[in-house]
């Protein structure tokens, strides 16, 4: 490791009209559906791309209030550092990307660290009416500059100097079907020259000629064959040598286009892998796309070249089942280079380092990027978010809004009261609903998540005194308190199954003897049977997983449609509404 690509800034490309993102060795974009992940890829690949894109007007940020015109133009900026094999950043580049860049296009900033900022401007050249790429060097990089366009820009920068730094990008619409028989695609410019000296083309091309006589004397099916084609000559006016059928290639530039993959697993017949599913066949697009990686990395270390690779994925997990899905991650990491991978996969965002998760989230029509911020949390507090949400509530990465709550009973029961009420699941709507495991402090992990990541969120929680102490503590350490709008607690200092008993006594005694009842008979005794509200309410906390959901179904099917949806529940249901 030697540079990497520090920070990006996007200016007015596609759904990006202002993200500013630092980037990790290992970066994850994570967020919903069109949320501007690809556009962010996109961008990159017209700064550091292999291949010349063509830009569009549709790839110019536009809203209700602005319109396209030729005066108008998208800006990125890039950030390269120089870096140590850990990827910490050091002071100087090494004395190769020193020699390669040179002193025009590296700068110093005040406190002497050397960084090459490089602006992308992509414009409408009125004279031949087509869109145009430049890149230039900065003066100088700004943290958070107030205007980007009073950006001085000094010399234009050959688009040769960026080609050791390649961004090689593959996107989620891949099959090692098509790869094959694309010149264009990784495993074609791979293959395009299988590198032999003349004497051994010569000699393979000989024993080809031979192989192709054999099979052809071997088969009277393919003689017979030849004999008929040859009287082609017959209706051409022009003379011919005559027709030749080879059942194998004789050139070897032609080789190319018979390459196959077999693939087997063990005791099985080698197939193709054009019968094998889209699982296999994603899996071994992915592995071509890194043999291309390696390959140029290796011949440009042969020549003696500074070199930087920068690998941008698409969807790694399409196709994938999820052990699979957290095998590819391990081996897209050991990729040498800085990788940048976008993913919908709850299973590929666990195992990913927090500091490197980039979500990205929509506001109308603008693309907001966000990360949570290492350095406000300490090593504990970092420790329980990995182990108590990312390990295994990866969703959470793709929510719109999360609602909170404190135990098993209203994770299990909300759910079936936000249906009533909505009439969609929560998962239709982007809402995760989300049991803690207790009070006070087990919202921490999960705030700290929700507020760095920029994802809305509520809490439910129950009124008793010492868990509203316990929750005002714990919003205090992210600003927040009892008092926030997005805090809805029960009143009368009521816990969840107090709550419940109170407006639905009914409803509590007939779940629960409809829980317990072993047969008609033992259930008609039950109904007999005096039950005091004590005794329904130590019998809703003794079974809280028990009788949530029977409570709550029994509730959504009242015949009064205003008592489906609990109050207090209805109150927090309205916050998500707005």
């Amino acid at each position: 490791m030697s540079l990497i690509v520090e920070q990006v800034r996007i200016r007015n490309f596609r759904s990006l009209k202002e993200v500013n993102v630092k980037l990790e060795p290992l970066t994850l974009l994570v967020g919903t559906n069109n949320s501007g992940k690809t556009s962010f890829l996109k961008a990159l690949e017209l700064v550091f791309g292999i291949d010349q894109k063509q830009i569009r007007k549709e790839d110019f940020y536009t809203d209700a209030s602005t319109q396209l015109n030729s005066a108008q133009e998208s800006n990125i900026d890039v950030l390269l550092i120089p870096v140590n094999q850990e990827g910490e950043r050091v002071r100087t580049f090494n004395e190769a990307w020193s020699n390669y860049w040179g002193e025009a296009l590296i700068r110093t900033d005040d406190n002497d660290f050397e960084h090459i900022p490089i602006r992308t401007i992509i414009g409408f050249n009125t004279s031949k009416r087509d869109f145009i790429i430049q890149r230039h060097v900065l003066s100088n990089w700004e943290e958070n500059p107030k205007d980007w366009r009073q950006s001085f820009l000094l010399g234009e920068i050959p688009l040769e100097k960026m080609e050791k730094i390649p961004l090689l990008y593959l996107d989620a619409q891949r099959d090692i079907q098509k790869e094959m028989k694309n010149p264009l695609s990784f495993w074609g410019k791979l293959i395009a020259d299988i590198d032999l000296d003349k004497e051994k083309i010569e000699s393979i091309e000989t024993d080809l000629m031979q192989l192709n006589k054999l099979i052809l004397d071997s088969s009277s099916i393919l003689s017979h064959l030849q004999k008929n084609l040859n009287y082609l000559n017959n209706v051409s006016f022009d003379e011919h040598k005559g027709v030749e059928i080879t059942p194998v290639t004789r050139k070897v530039r032609d080789i190319q286009r018979g390459i196959d993959v077999l693939f087997s697993e063990f005791g099985t017949e080698s197939f193709p892998l054009e019968y094998h599913g889209m699982g296999t066949r994603s899996w071994a697009t992915l592995l071509t796309f890194r043999s291309y990686a390696s390959w140029i990395e290796k011949v440009s270390k042969e020549e003696q070249m500074p070199f930087w690779c920068i690998l941008a994925l698409e969807e790694p997990e399409s196709h994938l089942h999820p052990q699979a899905q957290r095998k590819i991650l391990k081996q897209m990491t050991a990729f040498e280079g800085q990788k940048i991978i976008s993913s919908h996969s709850p299973y590929i965002a666990s195992l990913a380092p927090l500091n490197s998760i980039r979500h990205f989230s929509k506001n109308r029509a603008e693309t907001i990027v966000s990360y949570v911020d290492m350095s406000k949390l300490s090593k504990e507090e970092i420790r329980k978010i990995n182990r108590e949400v990312m390990n295994t509530r990866g969703e959470l990465l793709f929510s719109k809004t999360i609602i909170l709550c404190e135990g098993e009973t209203e994770e299990q029961a909300l759910p079936i009261f936000f249906e009533a009420y909505f009439g969609y699941t929560p998962f239709e709507l982007g809402v995760n609903i989300v049991g803690v495991g207790g009070k006070g402090k087990k919202y921490l992990p999960f705030l700290h998540v929700a507020e760095g990541l920029k994802i809305n969120w509520l809490i439910f929680s129950d009124g008793e005194h010492d868990v509203l102490n316990e929750l005002e503590s714990a919003l205090s350490l992210i600003d927040s308190s009892l008092t926030d709008s997005r805090v809805i607690y029960l009143e009368n200092h009521e816990n969840f199954e107090e709550y419940i008993l109170a407006n639905y006594p009914a409803e509590a005694k007939e779940s629960i003897i409809d829980c317990d009842a072993k047969n008609e008979i033992h259930r008609m005794a039950l109904s007999k049977m005096e039950l005091s509200n004590e005794d329904i309410l130590r019998k809703l906390k003794s079974g809280k997983t028990k009788y949530a959901t029977m409570i709550a179904d029994k509730i959504t099917n009242s015949s009064d449609e205003e008592e489906r949806v609990p109050e207090k529940i209805k109150q927090l249901f309205q916050k998500i509404k707005v």
